[in-house]
């Protein structure tokens, strides 16, 4: 593992440490939402993934190149980070309004 990993998992464990001490109570209710909603949407990231490793399998890498701009790397890294925001855009969509509903 990476140390920037490491970190982020070591300032999270001090972090919810401090939470636990401070509200027991409120963060054993924020982890079981957090849960809750995590659920929710997996099934969602799971079929995007499921679809994306499929169509990476499927499809040709130079074919994939071709459509996203060939020879620009900062044009295709663009093409594909605005195909990948509205590709996953449904499941954020999905946990910040599920609550409205509810």
């Amino acid at each position: 593992m990476s140390p920037s990993v490491l970190i982020l998992i070591g300032l999270t464990a001090i972090l919810l440490t401090i939470s636990f001490i401070k509200d027991f109570a409120r963060t054993v209710k924020s982890l079981v939402s957090a849960r809750d909603r995590f659920l929710n949407i997996s099934t969602q990231l799971l079929t995007i993934l499921s679809l994306i490793g499929l169509f990476l399998a499927l499809v040709p890498e130079s074919l994939i190149r071709s459509i996203l701009g060939g020879e620009s790397v900062f044009l295709s890294t663009v093409y594909a980070a605005l195909i990948g925001t509205v590709t996953i855009i449904p499941a954020f969509i999905a946990l910040s309004t599920g609550r409205l509903a509810l």
